[in-house]
């Protein structure tokens, strides 16, 4: 739907998608691709959809002053922060369901871990340039899952096209294999205290802290295995190839029984990260806006 003096041009916009006020063109935008602002996308091959795009984003750097040639490939689920600039040529593809901050200009280059979190630097470091934007690998699932569970709500919830149907789950086989993926780039040979593409493939033109390689392995394989044990709970006879393979690969010789325990202290734990993710905003509001607990 295009609406509020939204602009579409020579593009094609996916069912359940808004775009108001904001312009969209020589694109492909799947599926739930949001512009409720004033923003740019061009040159986008974004057939994932599902991503947001914020107010006055500019993701459309295709013109080089020599030709417009350049374009971005945006992974299914991204998030594009306030005032982001994303410079071309960028793929993101195999980083779904990531986030660009507020104020953010990300350079040129490929990014290939999902779920991340790519922001301004917390500090200088020394050897690194500048221009370069700190990434931490994971960060949606350790840290903001609770966004993760009401976007899956609402892609339920909020299909209203006739002729297209879609898996509304986010964490499925398809993102969990770019997770394995990125388990392998982040089991690096040389410990560093910092990070660059250099040293891990897929960083882009971002660096990586050694306290957050090791937390992004700790939660990719987290969220691999439970999406394994999950569906031998509920749907033991609708286990996948690449389900049972992992089972059996990782999980040698344990019971059924102990298998259920292991999912049911699991579930607990994601029950807990979703709480938190929630409260921080409660917390963080009470103690900034006087009545926020009391009208929210």
């Amino acid at each position: 739907m295009v609406e509020k003096h939204g602009k579409l041009t020579s593009s094609f916009l996916g069912p359940n998608s808004v775009l108001a006020e904001g312009e969209i063109t020589a694109s492909l935008a799947g599926p739930f691709t949001s512009s409720h602002h004033q923003s740019l996308l061009i040159a986008a091959r974004w057939p994932g959809g599902r991503g947001n795009i914020g107010y006055g984003a500019n993701i459309g750097s295709n013109h080089t002053s020599r030709l417009p040639d350049q374009e971005i490939r945006p992974g299914e689920g991204m998030f594009f922060g306030l005032a982001c600039s994303v410079k071309f040529p960028a793929d993101y593809s195999q980083a779904p369901y990531s986030i660009i901050a507020t104020g953010v200009t990300a350079l040129p280059g490929r990014v290939e871990f999902p779920f991340s979190l790519i922001c301004e630097p917390f500090s200088s470091v020394d050897g690194i340039p500048p221009a370069f934007n700190q990434i931490i690998p994971g960060w949606v699932l350790s840290d903001n899952l609770f966004a993760v569970k009401r976007n899956e709500e609402k892609y339920s919830s909020r299909n209203r096209a006739i002729h297209w149907k879609s898996d509304a789950k986010i964490i499925r086989e398809e993102t969990v294999r770019m997770m394995m993926s990125s388990l392998q780039k982040l089991n690096v040979r040389s410990v560093k205290e910092i990070y660059t593409e250099s040293d891990i493939c897929g960083l882009g033109k971002n660096y990586l802290t050694e306290a957050h390689r090791l937390r992004a392995i700790e939660t990719y394989r987290f969220h691999i295995r439970y999406f394994a044990l999950e569906c031998l709970s509920n749907s033991p006879d609708k286990l996948s190839v690449f389900q049972r393979d992992y089972l059996e690969r990782e999980f040698p010789g344990v019971s059924g029984k102990e298998l259920h325990r292991i999912v049911s202290d699991m579930r607990d734990v994601i029950a807990e990260s979703i709480r938190i993710s929630r409260e921080k905003d409660y917390t963080r509001g009470c103690r900034i806006i006087t009545d926020y607990g009391d009208v929210r």
